[in-house]
């Protein structure tokens, strides 16, 4: 069994070297799980519009993927495209997002064939800044490392405050002292959330050893979406096209990407592409497979200046089997909190914040103590 003295270097070893991290952690998380909330009490919803329907004709080509950017960032000076969408039918207008700045972001319907916008609804994102920060946020948060951190700080922090069992801090003493009482009463209470999020966390960072640690505890033949392996095949000479033409610094254009992908897979239908890093050349296309219900979308992330390429198959979570409901849906919606909506959004979102709180107060004590001070 090992000595509290052990426990104690362990937590402080972690708690030291992870400190930085940590912080940035329950910040982010708090972020994530807040971040909705606020976002709805800066913009309120308003009234349900349906989208309008704006008929073009069906005999023409459309212009290149190119030139209606072009066509449209210059009739909205200012605006860069972010997204844009193909409707099943060619009699009808596609559609697209611009955003622009000052904050806001404006929906647009036009003729493929003449670039000629033909409507659009405008609406100022009062919180723009916030999605930002929750989409910087979910790309800093969530993995195995800092899983695996919060969970041997939390079990090493419950350990050592058994001999004290200090449910509230004392009276104002010293600041060393406070601070002490308030990492001990904060972490307790902490604890268990602490032990969730790690908990959760690891399982998501590594989904499918633990997809598959769970067919064999619960024996179940789980999930194996049947178009998965077909579709990597199937896009892999996309894969090859595009690595070689980033190494010769000719990367492809959206056009071109579009164009070789169907037709090297043509029972997937593009239904739209966005852009997801601007600087870096990031983008998401938007697949239906032939057949496929219209919640089953696939989707292609690509770098074409980097030359990568990354299939994301359709799903349907209704044919999920144990394992997979249990890493992909249930541990997500723990994680952050959405398990049963706004209230334990608001708990998680608050027990996130006091991680980023111990992160401090931590080194703080280890501080203290190593000036002398009374603890």
């Amino acid at each position: 069994m090992p000595s509290r003295k052990t426990y104690l270097a362990l937590h402080l070893l972690v708690g030291l070297i992870g400190a930085i991290f940590l912080f940035v952690e329950g910040v982010t998380g708090g972020i994530m799980a807040w971040g909705p909330e606020i976002f709805r009490i800066f913009n309120p919803p308003g009234p349900r519009i349906d989208a309008p329907v704006y008929r073009v004709p069906s005999n023409q080509s459309p212009l290149s993927i190119a030139e209606l950017t072009a066509d449209l960032e210059k009739a909205r000076p200012g605006s860069r495209l972010a997204t844009m969408q193909f409707p099943d039918r060619s009699d009808r207008a596609w559609s697209a997002v611009l955003q622009s700045q000052p904050l806001d972001s404006r929906t647009v319907w036009f003729d493929p064939h003449t670039g000629e916008i033909l409507g659009e609804r405008v609406r100022a994102i009062r919180s723009n800044w916030l999605q930002g920060i929750v989409g910087v946020a979910d790309r800093l948060h969530g993995n195995i490392v800092g899983g695996v951190a919060l969970f041997l700080l939390s079990l090493s922090g419950l350990i050592l405050w058994w001999p004290r069992s200090m449910l509230v801090p004392g009276r104002p003493a010293s600041f060393a002292r406070t601070n002490f009482e308030a990492h001990n009463v904060i972490g307790f209470y902490s604890s268990a959330f602490l032990l969730i999020f790690s908990a959760t966390a690891m399982v998501m960072a590594t989904s499918r050893p633990s997809i598959a640690i769970l067919r064999l505890i619960t024996r179940s033949p789980g999930m194996q979406p049947p178009a998965e392996s077909a579709l990597f095949q199937e896009f892999a000479p996309l894969r090859g096209e595009l690595a070689q033409r980033a190494r010769n610094s000719d990367p492809m254009s959206v056009d071109e990407i579009l164009k070789e992908a169907s037709s090297k897979v043509p029972e997937a239908h593009f239904t739209g592409f966005q852009t997801l890093n601007l600087r870096a050349g990031d983008l998401m296309l938007s697949f239906r497979p032939e057949g496929a219900l219209s919640s089953q979308i696939g989707y292609l992330f690509l770098n074409p200046r980097a030359g990568r390429l990354q299939v994301q198959a359709p799903q349907n979570a209704a044919d999920y089997g144990l394992p997979e409901k249990i890493v992909r849906i249930w541990a997500r919606r723990i994680h952050s909190g959405d398990i049963f909506g706004r209230p334990t959004r608001w708990i998680t979102g608050f027990f996130s914040f006091m991680l980023a709180i111990l992160a401090v107060t931590g080194p703080a004590i280890w501080w203290a103590r190593r000036r002398g001070s009374q603890i």
